[in-house]
């Protein structure tokens, strides 16, 4: 500083109050709760219980086919009629089975759509209301802030 010179700080802004920087932790816990809903939503509809109703399917396929092949080849020997009206049976029943599986698939991704849906009916509400909340809270808190100036 030179001598002579009055040198003087001018703060840019205001200190906040407590009260003030209360609203603003308010704000900062709205943004974030809003954030964490969208990341809800977000895990509902990736559903990975599909596709482990998918690998379990094709994994059960697999072991029934091997089994189906072990067992013929091991009643081969003994009678060709028997072996093969078993091989048709097993068809049968092997293809009963997928279909009752990818039945079950389907219903559990039917549900999981319905939840998804529900699940974001019911977020969107909420945040409506969340939303309507706060701007009436803004508005009263605008006007106490007026008030106490």
């Amino acid at each position: 500083v030179s001598p002579g010179c009055q040198a003087r700080a001018v703060p840019s802004e205001e200190p906040k109050t407590k009260w003030e920087e209360m609203v603003d932790q308010f704000w900062q816990y709205v943004a974030d709760v809003n954030t964490k809903m969208d990341g809800v939503v977000d895990n509902l509809k990736s559903s990975q219980l599909t596709r482990e109703l998918d690998g379990l399917i094709r994994d059960t396929m697999a072991e029934l086919s091997v089994y189906s092949d072990d067992l013929q080849n091991k009643l081969a020997p003994y009678t060709k009629d028997a072996g093969e009206r078993f091989a048709r049976d097993f068809a049968v029943l092997r293809d009963r089975l997928h279909a009752d599986m990818l039945g079950a698939r389907n219903k559990a991704a039917q549900y999981s759509e319905e939840m998804r849906v529900m699940m974001e009916q019911n977020v969107d509400d909420v945040r409506n209301r969340l939303n309507l909340y706060t701007r009436k809270l803004k508005k009263r808190l605008g006007k106490d802030t007026e008030e106490i100036r």
